[in-house]
């Protein structure tokens, strides 16, 4: 696991799984959303996405966006597996799907569902 995100980012979401694997969740239940800014690499992706609207068409803005992307799912997955491994009595569920490295590949530019279960 290499993060690419900074120590303030990984403590909020590793604190919001934390409330959802005690059922504790803002929903009152052992869900969460992450959000793409809260896992992309010192939040830069929210400067990608202030992108001028003669930029969103270039493909140098494009290419940024999608590495950018990129590296939030990464971190999201890596995330996840490192919680996984610390609390192995749970299984997770990223958008509904069990914890894989599925979603690492994907861009992830806006949120995913989380849902954390004990077992």
């Amino acid at each position: 696991m290499n993060f690419d995100l900074s120590i303030s980012q990984a403590v909020d979401v590793w604190s919001s799984l934390c409330d959802s694997y005690y059922g504790q969740s803002d929903w009152g239940d052992n869900s969460t959303e992450i959000y793409a800014y809260m896992v992309s690499p010192n939040s830069h992706f929210l400067n990608v996405l202030r992108g001028s609207p003669e930029e969103e068409h270039t493909s140098s803005y494009l290419e940024e966006k999608r590495r950018v992307s990129m590296i939030a799912a990464q971190n999201l997955v890596d995330l996840l597996c490192a919680f996984s491994e610390k609390y192995p009595d749970c299984d997770i569920f990223l958008e509904g799907e069990p914890l894989g490295t599925w979603f690492a590949g994907q861009e992830f530019n806006h949120r995913a569902h989380v849902e954390i279960k004990r077992k």
